[in-house]
């Protein structure tokens, strides 16, 4: 099968992808763009279908796993708002509500953070920003017994340090 038959089979199957994606999200825009990137990224990856497989069900694979990955990522990151001037001077808050202790309790957190070497920190980082394991192996060139070794590490010495700042 050439490359154009082969995304012309995925056009076919577009809507029923939207529709699935629109039923994990329930948000037209997110489901938008999960479909398009599960879309590319069959296309991308067209040498790992073998034909014998139904296509439909390779694609709303995709699809799912997309869905994941986003949903990870967004629970792993933190929402950090923006700030706006107005043209009356005022600052305006946008995207989270920023109240005095929770901006202590997130730079406490981060002070913390900043105190672990290198070596811990930045696989912690990483792995809280989203990034799989074997995503930093990579970026570090480093085996991935050694990343989670060192992010479970890093977990240790910040559940000591906090547990003073629950007291």
């Amino acid at each position: 099968m050439t490359a154009i038959e082969f995304n012309n089979k995925l056009t076919l199957h577009a809507p029923s992808l939207l529709n699935f994606a629109f039923k994990l999200t329930m948000n037209h825009e997110d489901a938008r763009d999960i479909m398009q990137e599960a879309l590319y990224s069959a296309m991308k990856n067209r040498e790992k279908f073998t034909y014998d497989k139904n296509l439909k069900g390779w694609l709303y694979t995709i699809t799912r796993n997309i869905f994941i990955n986003r949903y990870r990522r967004a629970q792993n990151s933190v929402a950090v708002p923006e700030i706006h001037e107005t043209q009356s001077g005022t600052m305006m808050f946008q995207h989270a509500k920023v109240t005095a202790d929770s901006e202590l309790n997130y730079e406490f957190i981060m002070d913390k953070v900043n105190e672990l070497n290198d070596e811990k920190r930045i696989p912690f980082m990483m792995h809280f920003e989203g990034y799989k394991y074997h995503e930093i192996a990579d970026e570090m060139n480093i085996p991935i017994g050694t990343v989670k070794s060192r992010i479970n590490q890093a977990r240790k010495i910040l559940h000591g340090k906090l547990q003073e700042f629950r007291v």
